[in-house]
């Protein structure tokens, strides 16, 4: 199926992946999206109107950096206006994407 219809863009919950062996890496290597865009990852017990901050103990870091060396080089995904700086994303609640064909 995927040889008919590659996938533009995975959403993928960053909540919990350290429970998961290898990921995000083994996801996106089995299924090779365009792009990555990580979500579910801020703390839901803070202000909606303050900063977004990632949950306790969550490495959002790490999650974002493994997900760019299994997705190398640079997309064109229009991030808030702009064209984005490669393939993965963790993006602030309320964020913008164009995704171009």
């Amino acid at each position: 199926m995927l040889a008919e219809r590659p996938i533009d863009v995975a959403l993928l919950c960053v909540g919990s992946y350290q429970m998961v062996a290898d990921e995000p890496t083994a996801f996106l290597h089995a299924m090779q999206p365009r792009y990555a865009i990580g979500g579910h990852w801020e703390d839901f017990f803070v202000s909606a109107d303050g900063p977004s901050r990632p949950q306790p103990l969550l490495d959002t870091a790490r999650w974002l950096e493994r997900a760019k060396a299994e997705l190398p080089g640079a997309g064109q995904l229009q991030v808030d206006g702009s064209v984005g700086t490669g393939r993965a994303f963790l993006p602030e609640p309320g964020t913008t994407f164009v995704l171009e064909h």
